[in-house]
């Protein structure tokens, strides 16, 4: 298999070619970054929107609502989810949720300046009971190759949460 990567990253899209056996195969893949969550909500998972949030969340139903969309896949997290559900309901879809999109696991004291510079300064460094960049990639990447594996030739939306911090 061989796949060539191309990126758009003002709309946020990849487009996967992938060959197979000499075969042709395009999957395009859009990801969506939540939109605005309300920060002072206690539990990181169920993090809702604020009301500018949902506003951007239509932002991007405008976005998609003239594409043909085949497959809805999201982080578990609440903001992520929320941030394509209207679009979601606009062709009639579900969303399939997979945990390898979650956000970075933050371990003890890892939310801070200190352990956001060593974080990008060394891509293994993680605080006891968190992950590593290198880790969150290593299981995002698994995730991708999922999706275009099981989409050959289809368009599909990944709502995502993790910014890489």
């Amino acid at each position: 298999m061989k796949t060539e990567i191309e990126s758009a990253t003002a709309v946020g899209q990849i487009a996967a070619r992938i060959i197979i056996d000499g075969s042709d195969i395009l999957t395009k893949v859009y990801f969506v970054r939540h939109a605005q969550p309300l920060h002072s909500f206690a539990d990181d998972r169920t993090r809702p929107l604020t009301d500018e949030g949902f506003s951007d969340a239509e932002v991007v139903f405008d976005f998609f609502k003239n594409k043909n969309i085949d497959v809805f896949y999201s982080s578990p997290y609440k903001r992520s989810v929320d941030t394509i559900t209207s679009t979601v309901e606009y062709f009639g879809e579900n969303i399939i949720i997979d945990e390898r999109l979650r956000e970075r696991e933050s371990g003890h004291g890892g939310n801070n300046f200190a352990a956001l510079q060593m974080r990008w300064s060394d891509h293994a460094y993680h605080e006891d009971g968190g992950e590593s960049i290198a880790m969150v990639q290593k299981r995002n990447i698994e995730a991708l190759h999922s999706i275009l594996q099981e989409n050959k030739n289809r368009n599909v939306v990944v709502g995502t949460s993790w910014d890489g911090t």
